[in-house]
């Protein structure tokens, strides 16, 4: 697609388009940059089809962020005050375009960690509603399903059998840990809040992205799962430095105390597992274009940076000082 849908525009009202660039693709659709007569705004082609009451309750959340001074692009409502058009069989979604440069990549400085702990924290302390916590985020792959992973590689004759087989173990102790931690109270969180989500404002800002994956989760949790995307580096080391700076951050602006321990990290562990299996899923698929994508994502799954010793060195980082 080249145009942007003319009903797309008309319903969310947006002005007269001048101009439109591709952006790219992410998890939840395609992404758009559209100039018009009204200002620059994203528009979000989305890949499957949402709950309206999801999306209804994601971006009242971000309204709500949006009140209390926490910078994001602004969800544009359309002219019904609704969140989604429907147009080309997808359902769409549109923001205030923000420029931003993006922390991928980019080295974690204690003053940044710092940050964004005290963002989470004020993102935590909004108070929304929450339900139930996702499967995704709570609930780990059942133990046996390791050693049917590593069967199924070995019947098909793959060549990363045994690395599945290596693997196997350690995947089963993180699971059991996992299960066995407390689940404290949920709330509304962000539920994703990595470097590839976050970014600088030319201002200086912080801009917090993609908020349409929020929803309940145990604030605790997120902290471990925010710890562990932002302070454990691609080689497997954690970076003590920036760990302690961002549990200060948020424990400066928290208003609930939290003792990091390993059942901070549930929801960290969980996901991973949980995106484990998906990818291992994919690469023994019969259809070879979704086996080959699925292999293209073997060595980031097969040996994660974070596991036991990560987990273990984060903990003890983090311990309170008598």
């Amino acid at each position: 697609m080249t145009v942007l849908p003319a009903e797309v525009l008309s319903r969310f009202d947006l002005g007269a388009p001048a101009s439109e660039t591709f952006v790219g693709e992410g998890m939840m659709g395609s992404v758009w940059k559209a100039e018009t007569s009204r200002g620059p705004f994203a528009i979000k082609r989305l890949h499957r089809a949402v709950d309206p009451v999801a999306v209804e309750q994601d971006c009242a959340f971000q309204e709500l962020a949006l009140s209390e001074g926490i910078r994001l692009p602004r969800p544009v409502r359309a002219r019904d005050g609704g969140v989604l058009a429907r147009a080309q069989d997808a359902d769409w979604r549109v923001y205030e375009w923000m420029d931003c440069s993006g922390f991928e990549g980019a080295e974690v400085t204690p003053a940044l960690a710092a940050e964004i702990g005290a963002t989470l924290a004020r993102i935590h302390a909004l108070g929304a509603p929450a339900s139930e916590v996702s499967p995704w985020l709570a609930t780990p792959p059942a133990a046996s399903t390791w050693e049917a992973f590593a069967a199924r590689a070995k019947e098909q004759g793959v060549s990363w059998y045994s690395a599945v087989e290596s693997a196997r173990t350690e995947f089963a102790v993180l699971a059991a840990d996992a299960a066995g931690s407390p689940s404290p109270p949920p709330r509304r969180c962000h539920n994703d809040l990595i470097p590839q989500n976050a970014g600088r404002h030319p201002d200086g800002g912080l801009i917090v992205l993609d908020w349409e994956h929020s929803g309940a989760q145990a604030p605790e949790h997120e902290l471990g799962y925010v710890l562990t995307h932002w302070c454990v580096l691609p080689t497997g080391r954690v970076d003590v430095d920036a760990a302690r700076a961002l549990l200060r951050g948020y424990l400066d602006l928290a208003d609930e105390p939290v003792e990091v321990g390993p059942g901070t990290f549930r929801s960290a562990v969980c996901s991973m597992l949980n995106y484990t299996v998906f990818v291992l899923n994919t690469a023994l698929s019969p259809d070879p274009v979704k086996q080959k994508a699925g292999e293209a994502m073997l060595a980031q799954v097969l040996s994660p940076v974070l596991n036991r010793s990560a987990i273990s060195r984060l903990v003890e980082a983090l311990r309170p000082e008598c």
